[in-house]
């Protein structure tokens, strides 16, 4: 468990709102993404009161991050395969469900969405989140240029 929370206190020092989240990836704590917190005070008790098995780290402008979410399910990895070369190179995670999180810098106005740009492709922005496991989080700087919509507007479908 210690190293998790080491992840969720690494994460909130590059500025990374955290709040704990189960195995099923649901908040452990009341409000989840809203409770989200850089504070490591609060993140530690956080971790006494709920236990993090997971770090969910609130998306958008809370933590000024965007990801790409690629799910492990019939079109997302798909599309990902189809797509690579087109993305830029960005700190990435692979979930534990064998998707991806690829994580962007977050531009004013970005909402969540589901499969906006294809089947199993979401984007995590305000009002979203997502997990980490801390299992590979590669020192990878987040792409912060171009901007996350400028990248996949020509990947989005009308």
């Amino acid at each position: 468990m210690a190293k998790i929370l080491d992840t969720a206190l690494d994460l909130a020092a590059a500025g990374r709102a955290v709040f704990p989240v189960g195995n099923d990836k649901a908040p452990r704590c009341p409000r989840g993404h809203l409770a989200a917190s850089t504070d490591p005070a609060v993140i530690r008790a956080m971790h006494r009161d709920f236990g993090f098995v997971l770090v969910g780290v609130a998306t958008g402008e809370r933590s000024g991050i965007a990801a790409l979410d690629i799910d492990n399910k019939p079109g997302g990895l798909d599309w990902f395969e189809a797509n690579r070369d087109k993305l830029p190179a960005t700190r990435t995670h692979r979930t534990r469900s064998g998707g991806l999180h690829l994580w962007f810098k977050h531009r004013a106005g970005l909402r969540s969405s589901v499969s906006a740009i294809a089947p199993g492709i979401d984007i995590r922005a305000d009002g979203g989140s997502c997990a980490d496991s801390g299992l590979n989080s590669p020192g990878i700087p987040i792409l912060t240029r171009p901007g996350f919509r400028e990248l996949f507007a020509h990947l989005f479908r009308d």
